[in-house]
C-alpha cells in the first residue's frame, strides 16, 4: 500500500528556493497553465536545452486532453458511445481508475456536474439548490464507470469526468520522467503550487517550510530529495460559504465544498497522486 504524507493545520507555507546561479529556470505558457522548470546543469555545463524542449512537448501533449474540447476527454464526456483511445489517453484512464480506488472514495473523477453547479470558475462561487446538487451527486456517485473494451472507453450514467488537477499532475510527471531519463540529476517542475522534484540544488534544498500560526509557532521543514508536493492555501484555493472557510474541492458523498484549516501540504511520490 502506498503511503502519503499530509501536513495540515493553521499554517503558512513558503517554498525554500535556491537563489543559486547554478540553477536554470524557464517558464512557458501552455493554454491557461504556466509551467516552471528548474534544472541543475551537469559539471560540463550542459544546460539540457533539447531535453527541456522534449519535456515541455510531453507536458503539452498530456495536458491537451483538458485544454482541447475535441480531444478524447471531451468526446468521452459528450458522447455516450464507445470512444477510441490513444495509448496516452488509455494511460490516463488507467491512472484515474487506480487513484479512485487508492483514495477509497475521498477523491472521485466523476464530479464534473457538481462542480458545474458551484461555478468555481466564476468570480464568486454559486451555491446550488439542494435538489440540483442531490441529483448531480446521484449521477456522479456509483452510477457510472469507465469501461475498457480493447482500445475504446465509455462512460455509463449521466455524470461527467472532472480530472483537471490529476491530468496536470500526470503531465508534470511525464515531463519530469523525460528529464530524469535524460540524465538531469536535480530539477523541479511546477504548475501553480503543484511540484515534482528530485535531487538537490547546490548548497540548498527544494524543501518546503511550514510555519504554524498556532500557539506554539512551530516550524517544519519538509525537504525530501524526490517526490511531489501539492500546497493548498486559503488565499487562492478558499472561499467563504455559510460564514465558514471552504475550499474548491467537493466531498464526493454530498457535493459540498470541503472546509478545513488555512492550508495544507500533501507529499507523495508523484504529482498526479498529490493532485488527487
Amino acid at each position: 500500500m502506498k503511503t502519503y504524507q499530509i501536513f495540515a493545520g493553521i499554517i503558512f507555507l513558503l517554498l525554500v528556493g535556491c537563489g543559486s546561479d547554478n540553477i536554470i529556470s524557464k517558464s512557458d505558457t501552455v493554454g491557461k497553465f504556466t509551467v516552471n522548470m528548474e534544472i541543475v546543469p551537469d559539471f560540463d555545463g550542459n544546460k539540457y536545452s533539447d531535453l527541456r524542449k522534449a519535456a515541455l512537448s510531453v507536458f503539452k501533449s498530456r495536458v491537451n486532453f483538458i485544454i482541447d474540447p475535441e480531444a478524447e476527454l471531451g468526446r468521452l464526456n459528450r458522447d455516450r458511445g464507445p470512444q477510441p483511445m490513444s495509448q496516452d489517453f488509455k494511460e490516463l484512464m488507467t491512472l484515474i481508475m487506480d487513484l479512485d480506488e487508492i483514495t477509497n472514495g475521498t477523491w472521485s473523477p466523476y464530479m464534473g456536474k457538481p462542480r458545474e453547479l458551484w461555478q468555481f470558475d466564476a468570480s464568486e462561487p454559486t451555491t446550488p439548490s439542494a435538489s440540483f446538487l442531490y441529483n448531480a451527486i446521484e449521477q456522479a456517485n456509483g452510477t457510472e464507470r469507465v469501461l475498457h473494451t480493447g482500445d475504446k472507453a465509455q462512460l455509463t450514467g449521466d455524470g461527467i469526468l472532472y480530472i483537471e488537477n490529476v491530468t496536470i499532475g500526470w503531465a508534470i510527471d511525464g515531463a519530469a520522467e523525460v528529464l530524469i531519463g535524460g540524465g538531469v540529476d536535480a530539477g523541479k517542475i511546477s504548475v501553480g503550487k503543484l511540484s515534482r522534484f528530485w535531487g538537490s540544488p547546490p548548497d540548498s534544498t527544494w524543501g518546503f517550510l511550514i510555519s504554524s500560526q498556532s500557539q506554539d509557532s512551530t516550524e517544519y521543514l519538509i525537504s525530501p530529495t524526490e517526490g511531489a508536493v501539492n500546497i493548498i492555501e486559503r488565499e487562492s484555493d478558499g472561499f467563504m460559504h455559510n460564514e465558514q472557510l471552504h475550499y474548491t474541492f467537493l466531498n464526493p458523498e454530498n457535493g459540498l465544498p470541503i472546509s478545513g484549516p488555512i492550508g495544507s501540504a500533501v507529499w507523495t511520490p508523484k504529482a498526479a497522486e498529490a493532485a488527487a
